[in-house]
């Protein structure tokens, strides 16, 4: 039994094989292989050959290699393409033998990886949050008759906290990091024992489901391949002449499937359908290892004409490089007994693989200007205010599109691959946009830049990072938060309801309204960077003017849940007249954008 991975570096293929005498690798797509050596500084465990149990590639970084070994219940890490290793042994836990599918990477927090073990007796699926230094079991799996015993998990590649698991013929899908659970497939919906799901890498809603059980049949169980293209909510059974799919793999160009299958007539055969999966055609039947051959088949995904196949009883890897219409196979070498052997003669042999995709070109550096680092309301420029909301604005500040706004507080100091830093720390972010070209990053500046009179700012996208600008740090600059309505521009003041103070529902004379905007400077205490204020005062209270008339302040300071945003409660002046009044805030010497402020 073994367990396969592979990542791709430039060109060629990189493939970790896991086999009982421990990882295999190619360093050029299957042609040539060695027997690595794996050796830990761990001293609770033993520099024998490891019996590899399953392995798995950072997806974003194919020189991080996972492995379970199985026969210490150990887990091994490498940072090097597999050079050298690091180990830890989680005390309780036990991973699950060598077999397809029982460790998985989130494809975006790869931080997060999955593995099927046991405690005791007991299943549970252990999540680590650290790259594997530390594991904890997430949310039990329960079904209609209790406690389900998981046999496979799969991710969604193209969406972060996406997990399915499958146990007992049922699958049970997981968005939140196996926080929460709901069933999506049963054998009671489907007729089906299904053993494990693919996710479609270019259709996060396409499922397909391999069905395998000992009794096939009307009376049994159906035995197949099943296919939801709701995300499970229905499923139907696809027309493959097979009684077992041992593996689905797809090429996310031309959307064709590729299935590892028992077929009556044929028996191990590599299957073909390019109209997603309504008929099928058998691509190659000659695979070694006699009949009930369990076939793994993965399309590369850097070049999706090279299909490879792994048979499960062979001690080889069969490879086409023309979308399965040809094979030929390349012979594992005999496997050493240990580190010191020179009479190497044990076979080796496979049972599944993965194939992580190359790293992407990288990205042209960040290029911004400190004109184009503005006042996160008025979008003013002239430097950085510190604890204020920013913008930056420029070309390749991110590979992210659309609108991605971060979600959780305090406010990370890294999202979707980008950092800002300003005098070497990590601002936290508010959004990543790229919009119709425009592109740009709305941040907190770091209190700490409060020491002044300049700062340097860099941004990073990717690892790649622009070159540094130097900003002047300024005490205050005021910018009301405002909103169009047609050539006007009307400011975001709520009345103490917290209802907007609109031309339908204006303020009154006398009354007391509240003015969101930010810039406003030092506070007291000063909260820390990307954290919630809490109503925390400014060390010099703002003025306001309304209608030119000088307004009583109340308040000015943090507004309480919110990051780097001040609130100013103001009175508007008795004497004002009806109608839409300018309202301009200053702070240390420098005045805001007028905005409007309906009066009746």
């Amino acid at each position: 039994m073994a367990t396969i991975a592979a990542s791709l570096l430039q060109a060629a293929s990189t493939i970790y094989v896991a086999t009982p005498s421990g990882p295999y690798q190619s360093t050029d797509s299957g042609a040539t292989w060695k027997q690595l050596t794996v050796t830990t500084t761990n001293g609770l465990l033993p520099n024998t050959i490891p019996a590899v149990g399953s392995i798995a590639i950072d997806p974003k970084n194919p020189l991080i290699v996972y492995l379970t070994r199985s026969d210490q219940n150990a887990f091994y890490k490498s940072t090097d393409g597999a050079k050298t290793w690091s180990a830890v042994i989680p005390i309780g836990f036990t991973f699950a033998g060598a077999k397809p599918a029982q460790l998985v990477i989130d494809p975006v927090m790869t931080n997060v990886i999955y593995a099927n073990a046991f405690q005791g007796d007991t299943n549970v699926i252990l999540k680590s949050t650290d790259g594997g230094a530390t594991f904890s079991p997430t949310t039990a799996l329960t079904g209609e008759n209790g406690p389900v015993t998981v046999v496979s998990l799969s991710i969604d590649p193209s969406k972060s906290g996406v997990l399915y698991a499958v146990g007992a013929s049922d699958v049970f899908k997981s968005a939140d990091y196996g926080k929460t659970w709901a069933e999506i497939a049963s054998h009671a919906t489907t007729g089906a024992a299904i053993q494990r799901v693919y996710v479609d890498p270019g259709n996060s809603q396409v499922l397909y489901a391999a069905s395998t059980a000992a009794n096939c049949g009307p009376n049994f169980f159906f035995c197949g391949l099943l296919k939801t293209t709701d995300t499970g909510k229905t499923w139907a059974q696809l027309n493959l002449p097979a009684s077992e799919v041992d593996s689905v793999t797809m090429d996310p160009k031309s959307g064709a499937v590729y299935a590892g299958t028992q077929v009556t007539g044929l028996g191990d055969a590599a299957m073909k359908s390019v109209d997603g999966g309504k008929t099928w055609n058998p691509l190659y039947d000659q695979f070694n290892g006699g009949v009930g051959n369990q076939l793994f088949l993965e399309v590369d995904p850097n070049v999706p004409s090279t299909v490879y196949t792994l048979p499960g009883k062979g001690d080889r890897i069969y490879i086409s490089t023309d979308s399965g219409t040809s094979w030929n196979f390349v012979r594992f070498p005999p496997a050493c007994s240990s580190y010191n052997d020179t009479n190497c003669t044990a076979i080796v042999s496979g049972t599944d693989f993965a194939i992580g995709k190359n790293p992407p070109a990288p990205p042209p550096p960040p290029a911004f200007e400190a004109s184009g680092i503005v006042n996160g309301a008025s979008f003013a420029q002239g430097g950085l205010v510190p604890g204020a909301i920013a913008t930056v604005f420029g070309t390749s500040l991110t590979s992210a599109t659309g609108i991605n706004l971060t979600s959780t507080l305090p406010l990370p100091g890294e999202f979707l691959d980008n950092i800002v830093r300003v005098n070497g720390i990590k601002a936290p972010l508010f959004a990543v946009d790229n919009v119709s070209g425009q592109e740009q990053i709305n941040f907190q500046v770091p209190w700490e830049v409060a020491s002044g009179p300049t700062a340097t700012m860099v941004v990073e996208n990717s690892g790649v990072a622009s070159a540094s600008i130097t900003v002047p740090v300024i005490a205050a600059q005021p910018g009301i938060f405002n909103y169009p309505v047609g050539a006007d521009t009307f400011g975001a003041i709520l009345h103490t309801n917290f209802q907007l103070a609109s031309t339908g529902n204006p303020a009154k004379s006398g009354e007391t309204v509240l003015i969101y905007c930010t810039g406003l400077g030092a506070v007291s205490p000063e909260p820390a960077d990307g954290a919630a204020g809490n109503g925390e005062h400014t060390v010099t209270l703002p003025s306001v003017t309304i209608g030119k008339l000088s307004a009583h302040v109340s308040f000015g300071g943090l507004a309480p849940g919110f990051v780097g945003l001040y609130q100013i409660n103001v009175d508007v002046p008795t004497s004002l007249t009806k109608g839409d009044q300018a309202v301009v805030v200053t702070q240390a010497g420098t005045s805001s954008n007028s905005v409007l402020l309906p009066v009746d």
